[in-house]
């Protein structure tokens, strides 16, 4: 009966033109509750109402779409968006599972890696007992025990440990150290059985010794980390990441070169960077004039070292390479020391350094013209200089045809700054 009455009220969806009511009480019922919230924003009472109606899209997609839409509002109307769900819940109880897989949607995508972080930061307070802790951490390795289990799943929860032990790992092996090698021991049991290599791995790039500590040093990865996510969190606000950024001196001796790295690190992800070149390379100079004593020169061993690298770049990172160099350039009067570069000269046209040469003075006359470009290389760079683009007027010399004599009267008229009137006739 209780199957029949909820087909029922599906069946009678949408008659009213609303396309989220029932007729009935169901809808009394509805309408008592959307009133209780306070001039409601149209758009989400829509989406969250109409969730689960027929439409071409699976109610999957539909349910995944909303969740990212709504977790986007989420912080400016957070208020709302649980009023309004907790009112179609009441009102639609047939929708009840459609409405706890979208708060699932939703809560899925807040952080949980920070939060386990912040649990494990809390025992250096003494706030949580260090085996509590770890008693979370086999928690997660638990979950490696089970049968079938996606590797997406089992790698999550290993990554969950390994990124919150930065801020907990001394104060466990000193208190309970034979708990925590328990842990590692069967973290390092599951890396070690995979045959493919899975994120939980560390970049294989190196670092010339001495520039910046090492990949397995605790100060680098939490600077690169902490980058990572003030990107993520603030990029829609210029302001906000270079005030973050710049807040960030846990390593006196390295600070500027690892800010350098996480922005290289966005630029050049492939496919494609998160976001707009422009906007790391605009962060990149605002940084450089913040600490104008500091940030250019770490900058520009930055560059000094992607250059090194191009031999084993990426084409779509050099090209990357060359947009921000040019652009960088050109909002530092082209200044650059081209003579530590002169091992270019003498390579193979198709080499990728001479390439990047050839491409960034290019896109240097973009953003400049041709002189400047000519004379802010040495000399001997001149081979790199792409070739002065000059107008072919074919009028200059045709002085005999009917379109020729037009032109120059033409010519004629705007040198003497002619009143309008009197140069369109010229083309009647």
């Amino acid at each position: 009966m209780d199957n029949l009455k909820r087909k029922r009220g599906h069946e009678e969806m949408d008659h009213d033109g609303g396309g989220v009511g029932v007729s009935g009480p169901g809808k009394r019922g509805r309408d008592q509750h959307m009133q209780m919230t306070s001039k409601p924003d149209t758009k989400l009472q829509d989406l969250i109402t109409r969730i689960g109606e027929k439409s071409n899209a699976s109610l999957e997609d539909n349910l995944s779409t909303l969740s990212v839409v709504l977790d986007k509002d989420m912080n400016e109307q957070k208020k709302l968006i649980l009023s309004l769900i907790c009112n179609c819940v009441i009102s639609m109880p047939w929708k009840i599972t459609i409405y706890s897989t979208l708060v699932g949607l939703i809560n899925q995508k807040k952080d949980a890696v920070h939060i386990t972080r912040f649990i494990g930061d809390l025992v250096n307070c003494n706030v949580i007992t260090a085996m509590s802790v770890l008693s979370l951490f086999e928690s997660f390795i638990e979950v490696l025990k089970e049968e079938d289990i996606p590797q997406a799943r089992s790698d999550w929860y290993v990554y969950m440990v390994l990124s919150a032990l930065p801020w907990c790992g001394k104060v466990l092996a000193e208190r309970h150290e034979a708990d925590l090698e328990r842990v590692l021991f069967e973290i390092d049991k599951y890396i070690t059985s995979k045959r493919k290599k899975s994120y939980l791995l560390c970049s294989e790039c190196e670092d010339q010794p001495g520039i910046m500590p090492g990949h397995h040093s605790i100060d680098r990865y939490l600077i690169e980390d902490w980058i990572e996510q003030i990107l993520i969190y603030y990029h829609w606000t210029g302001k906000n990441v270079l005030k973050c950024c710049c807040s960030i001196r846990v390593l006196p001796k390295f600070p500027y070169l690892l800010h350098c790295r996480g922005v290289f690190r966005h630029i050049f992800r492939l496919p494609q960077p998160p976001f707009l070149e422009l906007f790391y390379s605009s962060l990149l100079i605002e940084i450089c004039k913040k600490e104008a004593s500091k940030a250019p020169v770490v900058l520009a061993q930055a560059t000094e070292l992607l250059y090194e690298r191009l031999t084993s770049m990426h084409t779509a990172c050099i090209d990357r390479f060359v947009n921000w160099f040019a652009y960088n350039l050109s909002n530092f009067q082209f200044k650059w020391d081209w003579n530590d570069w002169s091992d270019s000269l003498t390579l193979d046209t198709i080499h990728p350094k001479q390439i990047f040469m050839r491409e960034t003075l290019l896109k240097c006359l973009r953003l400049s013209y041709h002189d400047n470009v000519k004379d802010m290389v040495p000399d001997t760079f001149s081979i790199f200089v792409p070739a002065e683009m000059t107008p072919n007027y074919h009028y200059s010399t045709d002085t005999e045809s009917q379109c020729g004599k037009v032109a120059a009267l033409v010519k004629a008229a705007l040198t003497e700054k002619k009143h309008q009137d009197k140069i369109l006739p010229f083309f009647l």
